[in-house]
């Protein structure tokens, strides 16, 4: 089973409301990871995208490649979101999808170190919602990992 349809099976049994939501993950390969998800189950009152739809989605976009990432060094971890902030520069009104970008090597690297050492590391993600043809929302993530 090749890692996206994994990570999607993982979210849809472990989330039961990535499910409802109707996530899906578009891919996974050197740049990042990139989840999709349909207006229609994530709409608010406005028919635009609910806030709450958007935060979820890319908050486990950063999720998401982190644990694939650990996986596939074969590091066993937990994941938690630690802190974030997020900004919402336009109402997205379509399909919509998210892309989490991979860090700086050097940033991993120094994360995977920590993590070694302490059992404990934290790592900033960014992620942003492509919609429109512009970027409607963009979200930064600290993730804590213990091993």
């Amino acid at each position: 089973m090749d890692a996206a349809r994994d990570l999607e099976q993982t979210l849809h049994r472990g989330i039961p409301l990535t499910r409802a939501m109707g996530i899906r993950v578009v891919c996974y390969d050197e740049h990042g990871l990139v989840l999709a998800a349909p207006l229609a189950p994530n709409v608010n009152m406005l028919d635009t995208a609910f806030a709450g739809s958007l935060y979820s989605v890319l908050a486990l976009s950063g999720w998401g490649w982190l644990h694939l990432k650990l996986a596939e060094l074969q590091v066993a971890a937990s994941i938690v979101l630690h802190r974030n902030s997020i900004i919402y520069h336009y109402p997205v009104t379509e399909d919509f999808e998210v892309s989490c970008e991979c860090p700086e090597q050097t940033a991993f690297r120094h994360f995977l170190d920590i993590l070694k050492i302490k059992g404990r590391s934290r790592l900033t993600l960014y992620s942003r919602v492509m919609a429109q043809g512009r970027i409607a929302v963009t979200f930064e993530g600290s993730y804590v990992v213990y091993s």
